[in-house]
């Protein structure tokens, strides 16, 4: 197991460890458009985030069990296996499954809602609103280390 990792979903109570810690993890970006995953690579980055990425799911399935990501941020709509489909493997895997996910999708509301069923913790729309994504980010694994505590 990833000891940074599991240091981010412990409970903190100082904000500044918190944030410390998790710019120690890795987001793991799926998405198989070069530009937009350049474009959320960059973004996150230059926020202070540790960034990982794959093109597509099966990719993104070694790249998280190499990695250990504090979070997956993946398209929905990918070639081979789509987003969902990435959603439903990683929730079987023991050591990924608690691993929060938010999927990315530019189609309509009911492949967010059959994503959140599969076991996303949550979906945003494309074109993406980057003040949004990382309220988002941030609110998924600020949740997940608390819940830890619990």
């Amino acid at each position: 197991m990833n000891l940074e990792n599991s240091s981010v979903r412990r409970a903190v109570s100082d904000p500044s460890e918190f944030r410390s810690r998790l710019m120690r993890s890795p987001i793991l970006v799926v998405e198989d458009d070069s530009n937009a995953r350049l474009v959320l690579c960059f973004a996150l980055r230059s926020k202070g985030y540790f960034v990982e990425e794959a093109a597509e799911g099966v990719s993104a399935l070694s790249k998280a069990e190499q990695c250990h990501p504090a979070l997956i941020l993946t398209d929905f709509q990918m070639p081979g296996m789509n987003g969902t489909e990435l959603v439903k493997s990683i929730r079987t895997r023991q050591d990924l499954r608690d691993v929060p996910i938010l999927v990315m999708t530019a189609f309509d509301r009911s492949l967010c809602v059959d994503a959140l069923a599969k076991g996303a913790n949550d979906t945003i729309q494309k074109p993406i609103q980057l003040p949004l994504l990382f309220r988002k980010i941030e609110a998924l694994i600020y949740n997940d280390t608390h819940q830890g505590a619990s």
